[in-house]
């Protein structure tokens, strides 16, 4: 769901992206640009705002479409959209069960592929100092809290992985129309990565 606080953030130039024609955005966040270029006194033509007009109907349409079949990769889609990302699901799934660093290495790299390397980087030093938190935790619990230590790591998991979806996702990816990208590639470097670290425990 777009939201109006951030994009009124943004310098005019930005939000005229929000109403070109080949925008990636929601038609929630087109019309919300649309509105505050008005509101700052911005004149369109009335071709251009038949343009816009249109252009928010006919995204209306397919995102209606999108969000009857889809509850979490809200802005997936596969067959319009040319900006490729590691999806919401995808990330989740490492960060539960890979660790919350791997998942915060998958949306880096989604934010490094849009040229958001600050906004990567920090996602990654979140990801190495909440999995350092994790590792604290797990060792203190473990000797102190024995029977729940186990319940405790979930829970902090859990809490981890809801701050890259529902913090640093909705932040620092809104509104952006996206194709899924395989995960075959990352889930078989963690694979073989975790096995030599196994390895290395175990010899």
């Amino acid at each position: 769901m777009a939201k109006r606080n951030i994009l009124e953030k943004m310098t005019t130039k930005e939000l005229e992206k929000y109403i070109s024609s080949d925008s990636p955005f929601v038609y929630e966040a087109i019309e919300i640009a649309y509105d505050i270029l008005k509101n700052r006194g911005v004149n369109f033509s009335d071709i251009k705002k038949n343009s816009i007009e249109g252009l928010i109907k006919i995204k209306k349409e397919e995102d209606l479409k999108y969000t009857e079949n889809n509850t979490w990769d809200i802005n997936a889609d596969n067959e319009n959209s040319d900006i490729e990302l590691y999806s919401q699901k995808s990330i989740w799934f490492f960060s539960i069960f890979l660790g919350i660093h791997i998942g915060a290495i998958l949306l880096a790299i989604n934010l490094f592929s849009l040229t958001k390397n600050r906004k990567g980087l920090i996602i990654i030093i979140f990801g190495i100092i909440y999995s350092v938190f994790l590792y604290i935790t797990y060792t203190i619990t473990k000797i102190y809290i024995i029977n729940y230590y186990i319940l405790i790591l979930i829970f902090m998991t859990a809490i981890g992985a809801s701050i890259l979806q529902f913090y640093f996702w909705d932040k620092y990816l809104p509104n952006i129309k996206y194709r899924k990208k395989s995960i075959v590639f990352p889930f078989i470097l963690c694979i073989v990565f975790y096995s030599l670290v196994l390895l290395g425990i175990i010899y």
